[in-house]
This record gives C-alpha cells, structure tokens and sequence, in this order.
C-alpha cells in the first residue's frame, strides 16, 4: 500500500509536475483527501460506529461520528440472532430507527458507516489494485482546475494550453470513473421488520 507521499508523488509524475512547481503540496493534499472522499462514493469504506439510544425514544444522536459520508446499514440489539438491521430515516444529526420496540437508556446501536478511505501505510484502506484509479482520479481534478488558471496567461505552452488541459483532464476523468462504477456494487433496497 502506497502512503500519501508515495501517492502525491505519484501524482506528480502523472501530470509531469515533479520538477516543477505547478501545484504545491498542499494543493495535492488537499485533493488527495478529497479524492478519499468521492472514492468512498464507488468503493465503500465501510466502518462500525456504536452510538446508544436516550431512554424511550428511537432518535440517535449521530453528531459525535466523525467522517461521516453516509450510514448504509442500522443493527438496532445488535448480536442477536438473527440479526436485527432496521429501517432509518436521517434528519440533520438524528438517526430515527423504524421500530416497534421502545428502546432503554443506553441501548446499543450499531452503525455500518461509509467514511473517506485513508493512506496511512498499514491501515491504508486503498486496495493497492485500486491505487492507479485513485491516482488518475486526484490528478485528472487537478488538470481540470489548473486549467482555468491558463486562460489569458501567455503559456510557454501556446494559447491553447488551457484546452488541452481540461481536455486531458476530462477524457482521463471521465475513463477513470468508468472504471470505478464497474466496482462499485449493487444497493439493494431492503425493507426490515419494526418488531422485535
């Protein structure tokens, strides 16, 4: 697995920029962990969160999960058998289980949450056969900004630079995403029980 430096220096040889001062690091940082974030969107990075419920109500506070892209799956009276996934409903920072079952203070539930992937060396939670993608993914955005700083500068390039910026920006985008929703799975929609 790639850390973010190996990442961001990957990037840069991607958009020819290692020996020069296009995008500074901080740019790339930045898009890199936006990259992590629109990744999640195709390829889930799917994390257990446990919050517990306030005493006869099936409204969770959800505001002390951090990096919350979305919550795919609800486990109220989680580890029974069978196991008990609800219906929900999010509204702000409320999780609003569909039960029957009038929870007590303090009742466990757990949360399959979608939060950005990560690059931190061993925990990296990028499949090193998806690290290309995610390459491609971030450099393409960058070419796609930078782009719109070369309209109306004089460009070693020519007067064309800024076109065939987005141009490669786009097209490397656009098959980067193909790729990505061919990995993507497959949502189906469940409906669960209310009662216990």
């Amino acid at each position: 697995a790639y850390t973010q430096d190996q990442i961001t220096a990957r990037i840069q040889r991607g958009l020819n920029a290692s020996t020069t001062a296009i995008w500074s690091t901080a740019v790339i940082v930045q898009c890199i962990q936006d990259g992590l974030v629109e990744l999640a969107d195709y390829i889930p990075n799917v994390v257990l969160a446990t919050v517990t419920t306030p005493s006869g109500t099936a409204e969770v506070d959800i505001s002390g999960v951090t990096k919350l892209i979305e919550v795919m799956d609800v486990e109220y009276e989680p580890d029974k058998n069978p196991r008990r996934f609800r219906n929900f409903d999010i509204k702000g920072n409320t999780l609003i289980i569909s039960t029957d079952v009038s929870p007590d203070a303090n009742d466990e539930v757990r949360l399959y949450c979608n939060k950005p992937h990560d690059l931190y060396g061993s925990t990296s939670t990028l499949d090193p056969n998806i690290e290309p993608l995610f390459v491609d993914l971030v450099a393409s955005h960058l070419a796609i900004d930078y782009s719109v700083d070369l309209i109306n500068n004089v460009n070693i390039g020519g007067a064309r630079s800024w076109q065939d910026f987005i141009a490669w920006g786009e097209r490397k985008l656009e098959r980067t995403i193909k790729q990505l929703k061919k990995l993507k799975p497959i949502e189906i929609q469940q409906e669960f029980p209310k009662d216990a």
